[in-house]
């Protein structure tokens, strides 16, 4: 009789197990998984090999379009490179191409300084500059190089930033705060909802109301009062959202712990002088472990449209760092002269919100005791 009374417990296992078994044979929650996963690693390990850092500016490329087709354009060399000697008033006699090298004729009214290959330097377009040959006792000479292809495959911003530079930056932190928060809300929430619960009386009367005195702070005017007071940053971001979103974790963990502490096993298990601590970490906080997983696939999509949010209205990560909240909010002002300001960025976090919701749902369904 008491195996079968405490047969609840140590099932805690077999349903994890049960659950898994059941996503796996699901494509649709396989296939956000995978979603999911391939976002998380591109905005990882993307940056590492991306040749563009998400701060460089080039001032040569300002809003260009996305393209498949290596930068600079043919016809746009020798202006570039006419406008960067005049800087140094040196006249651009002839200029010729060959494959990725180039060769420039070179002449001016003084003795040429060599210096002068410093403003061909900062120029976008080439690199490598070096003085192969003077004549006319310095005022001529001839400068060699090469022209430097670059591709922006989903062109570049209003500043002449890589934008797929930028949104792999972006993701990064918002996936970054989305788990943070969410974890955040996981610890907090179920420790704070399992001894409301599981205590009850009057312990469970004051942290139940602390909750809901929390429920009614505006979270937008607590965000502008932190920010006015300690100033914009990542850690303050994640602790703002973190501090609020355990919250209804809290009040879930709560539900379910009243809902298990009257189980014939809570009851088998106090009979055998079980300690309440024990009973507490081995009987309960286990079997709502389907719950607390599902509810935390669900907050992580609501976290990260609170990241995005708060940096649409300029409250998130500071400049040069982004998120997708503030590359969506930029897209916005110049969505008819470029589009894909506001494209690319959308479609990133449409795709993870989309990936994290499905992922939810079919964890919901898979931890559900009465599916077979």
């Amino acid at each position: 009789m008491t195996d079968a009374v405490l047969a609840p417990a140590p099932a805690r296992g077999g349903l994890t197990r049960r659950a898994l078994g059941r996503l796996k044979r699901d494509p649709v929650g396989l296939a956000a998984l995978g979603l999911l996963a391939a976002i998380a690693l591109v905005c990882l390990a993307g940056p590492w090999f991306s040749p563009h850092a998400y701060d460089r500016v080039y001032r040569s490329y300002v809003l260009v379009p996305p393209s498949l087709q290596p930068y600079p354009e043919p016809a746009t060399l020798e202006g570039a490179l006419r406008s960067a000697l005049a800087r140094g008033r040196v006249e651009l006699t002839r200029l010729t191409i060959d494959g990725d090298r180039f060769r420039a004729d070179i002449a001016g009214a003084e003795p040429i300084d060599p210096r002068v290959l410093r403003y061909v330097e900062r120029a976008d377009e080439f690199r490598d500059a070096r003085l192969a040959e003077t004549r006319d006792g310095g005022r001529s000479a001839v400068i060699e190089g090469h022209v430097n292809r670059v591709r922006f495959l989903m062109g570049t911003d209003a500043n002449g930033r890589d934008l797929l530079a930028r949104i792999l930056a972006g993701g990064r932190v918002s996936l970054a705060v989305g788990l943070l928060a969410t974890l955040t809300s996981l610890v907090i929430g179920v420790a704070w909802g399992a001894v409301a619960g599981f205590v009850g009386g009057r312990t469970d009367d004051v942290m139940m109301r602390i909750v809901d005195v929390l429920y009614a702070l505006p979270f937008v005017f607590l965000v502008i009062l932190l920010v006015v007071t300690f100033g914009r940053n990542f850690a303050l971001l994640f602790l703002a959202i973190g501090a609020i979103e355990w919250l209804d974790m809290a009040r879930i963990v709560r539900g379910e712990t009243l809902r298990l502490k009257r189980r014939e096993f809570v009851q088998a298990a106090r009979a055998l002088g079980v300690s309440e601590r024990r009973i507490l970490l081995r009987h309960i906080l286990p079997n709502m472990v389907g719950t607390v997983v599902v509810f935390a696939t669900l907050t992580a999509p609501k976290v990260i449209l609170l990241e995005s949010f708060l940096s649409f209205l300029g409250l998130g990560v500071q400049a040069p760092l982004t998120s997708w909240g503030a590359l969506i909010a930029q897209g916005a002002g110049s969505l008819q002269g470029a589009p894909h300001l506001l494209l690319f960025p959308a479609a990133f976090f449409v795709a993870t919100l989309s990936a994290l919701n499905v992922l939810g749902d079919r964890l919901r369904d898979a931890f559900d005791p009465r599916e077979r």
